[in-house]
């Protein structure tokens, strides 16, 4: 410790260029990153780096997720780089990728194919992957898969030959990343764990934090809430220890966490936060998820904020593509009863999301299109229309059985229960989604069961669970002494309900007990 402070004190009495620059370069060698950072800012801001200084420190900051101040780094070695070299391949390429991460995906691109070709004539392979790297994030924000994943390849193998265990690390959470996005979870999280096993060893713990939260991810998408959360939480902490902003990355995802349980109020709270950290950075892919996310949130107590956060999301553009957003803005539109901008919003990510091969994107789309249809549809008339909604219903289940989204599966099998009338059917796939960790507050996030509302509650029930309760619209009714019947276990159960006085047949059992359906009209829920 004494050491290193006294570097630090020696660096701000000494403003030689030349020296300061000796002084960080053997500091990053030993892996002081911090210790290297300091003695290049005692120097003026526009005083030129020699280039592989520049470059490497760039990609510290990047890593961290200090985009502008990577960006000025790289800026500052321009002049000094000026041949067509290795250390010009990797400003080149670092610029690149700090213009992706801020959602200017032309000059993105445009840089990456120049350090592509400085890379190529350099025959350097540190740098070849640097730029092929830059290459696939380009391809990415174009929705270009198969250029993505062919970049990625050509990466990963010119790293591995150059022994950057750097890049391969940031390669390999990449490449997870990729994987989750086309539904190929198990692929993702087996990926991932490979690249958390790497990133243990590694310097920057922030390339660990990565691999961690892509890993969330995936375990969201498989619906196991509880893996996501506690890889989401990992990565955040160590985000939050390094004081790098894509913490903004963590509270993202667990507030995506939140959403998908149904937790408005904690999502919202963490999306309001992950976007106040975000949006001083320029983080446009933090930024636009999050106000989608809000969007959806947010519409049960104000849908006219929701519409705006969901205008917002659309017009930031962002290195994700509108898929997000887009589908946000067909919720919140179909929960406010505009089915004809739904079924356009519906359309729109179909087309996107069928481009990038998203087929989370793609089954949401479809559900949201077969709702919209639904409900536009009043008379709900038997032939071809409620046959064409169901169809897509069903496709999505298809696809969503396909990816292992268990969440997004048992909402699909209610809302084709819904659409069948088949209450006994909608309880089970309720009953489904509460063991999975859903909660009764997911009725008011615009999305699917927002969209169908919740079911109807029987202005009269009566049960016969060891003691008679009667329950009004849900609510039980006192007793003569002023306290409640609280239900408890029984073999029998009676529901009743004003719509029809004449005695049913009894029903098949649903729950192990005895059931008699006194009405048709009201679903036994025990």
């Amino acid at each position: 410790m004494t050491t290193s402070a006294g570097g630090a004190a020696g660096a701000d009495r000494v403003r030689d260029p030349d020296t300061v620059a000796r002084l960080a370069e053997s500091a990053l060698r030993q892996g002081q990153y911090n210790e290297a950072l300091r003695h290049v800012a005692t120097l003026p801001a526009d005083a030129l780096l020699p280039a592989e200084l520049a470059w490497r420190l760039g990609r510290v900051l990047h890593q961290r997720g200090e985009f502008e101040g990577a960006e000025s780094l790289y800026e500052r070695a321009a002049a000094d780089a000026g041949d067509a070299g290795a250390d010009q391949a990797q400003l080149l390429a670092g610029r690149s990728a700090a213009r992706w991460a801020r959602g200017d995906r032309t000059l993105a691109r445009s840089l990456a194919d120049e350090a592509v070709r400085a890379a190529e004539q350099s025959r350097d392979d540190a740098a070849l992957a640097a730029a092929y790297l830059a290459q696939a994030l380009a391809a990415f924000s174009e929705g270009d898969r198969a250029a993505n994943e062919h970049a990625y390849a050509r990466a990963f193998a010119a790293a591995e030959r150059a022994g950057d265990m750097g890049l391969q690390l940031r390669i390999r959470s990449n490449v997870g990343s990729r994987l989750v996005e086309e539904g190929r979870l198990r692929e993702a999280v087996d990926a991932l764990t490979e690249a958390i096993r790497l990133g243990e060893g590694a310097p920057q713990q922030t390339l660990l934090a990565l691999a961690l939260h892509n890993r969330a991810e995936a375990w969201l998408g498989l619906s196991d809430l509880n893996a996501a959360r506690d890889d989401a939480d990992r990565a955040l902490t160590l985000w939050q220890r390094e004081g790098s902003p894509l913490a903004a990355f963590g509270l993202l995802l667990i507030a995506r966490v939140h959403l998908t349980r149904g937790s408005a109020w904690q999502a919202t709270a963490t999306y309001r936060e992950a976007v106040a950290m975000a949006e001083p950075d320029g983080n446009a892919q933090v930024v636009a998820q999050a106000w989608a996310g809000l969007a959806r949130t947010c519409y049960a107590d104000d849908p006219g904020e929701a519409a705006r956060y969901a205008e917002l999301s659309l017009t930031l553009p962002s290195a994700a593509g509108p898929v997000t957003g887009e589908l946000a803005a067909g919720w919140v539109a179909l929960c406010s009863g505009d089915t004809v901008s739904a079924a356009q919003y519906a359309a729109d990510v179909r087309s996107e999301a069928g481009r990038r091969r998203d087929p989370a994107g793609l089954a949401e789309a479809m559900e949201l299109a077969a709702l919209a249809a639904y409900r536009g549809d009043s008379a709900t008339t038997p032939g071809r229309p409620a046959a064409r909604r169901a169809a897509g219903l069903v496709e999505a289940a298809a696809v969503w059985a396909d990816t292992g989204n268990e969440v997004a599966l048992a909402t699909n099998a209610l809302l084709r229960a819904r659409h069948a009338g088949d209450r006994l059917s909608e309880d089970v796939a309720w009953q489904r989604l509460h063991r999975l960790g859903v909660c009764d507050d997911v009725w008011h996030i615009a999305g699917p069961l927002a969209a169908i509302g919740p079911p109807p509650v029987p202005e009269v029930a009566v049960q016969a669970l060891g003691h008679l309760a009667v329950l009004l619209s849900g609510t039980p009714v006192p007793r003569p002494d002023g306290s409640r019947v609280r239900p408890v276990s029984s073999s029998r159960c009676w529901r009743v309900s004003w719509e029809d006085p004449s005695p049913g047949p009894r029903s098949p059992p649903c729950c192990g007990r005895r059931h008699l359906r006194r009405w048709p009209t009201a679903a036994c829920r025990c």
